[in-house]
Order: C-alpha cells, then sequence, then structure tokens
C-alpha cells in the first residue's frame, strides 16, 4: 500500500467529503479517553460540527440514532 492511500478509502473520498460540508448539519461524536477528546477537538476546529457529543462505546446506539435524526443531522463524523 502506498503511503498516501487511505486503508478505508481513498484521499479523493475524503476530501470530497470534507468539502461537501459547509451547508450540512453535522454531529461529531467521540469517545471519551484522551486520544477520542482531542481528535474531537482537532476535528471540530476544520469541520465545526452543529453537534458535539462525548459517549462511551455503549452510548452508540439506536437511542443515539433516533435523537441525531430528531436533530436533522445530515452527516456524523
Amino acid at each position: 500500500m502506498d503511503i498516501f492511500e487511505f486503508g478505508a478509502g481513498s484521499e479523493k473520498r475524503f476530501f470530497d467529503f470534507i468539502g461537501n460540508l459547509a451547508d450540512e448539519k453535522i454531529a461529531l461524536i467521540s469517545h471519551t479517553d484522551l486520544d477520542g477528546l482531542i481528535s474531537a477537538k482537532i476535528t471540530n476546529q476544520v469541520v465545526k460540527a452543529d453537534f458535539l457529543r462525548f459517549v462511551d462505546y455503549s452510548d452508540l446506539n439506536e437511542t443515539l440514532a433516533a435523537e441525531l435524526k430528531k436533530m436533522k443531522m445530515k452527516k456524523v463524523i
């Protein structure tokens, strides 16, 4: 694998996704350990999320999905 190639997609797909966020309602969900907190802080500097929540892994469930849907979030990171 080329060092500039993403393992779960392509660099183009990443930049296309980020580039198309300006007009979307964005939810940023992260976990509560140190790397989750720092990752969310850095990511939010770029995407300016409309909703930010720190959760434990067990909180990633249908209740959270329903809440995001009710708030009409279009993208979840």
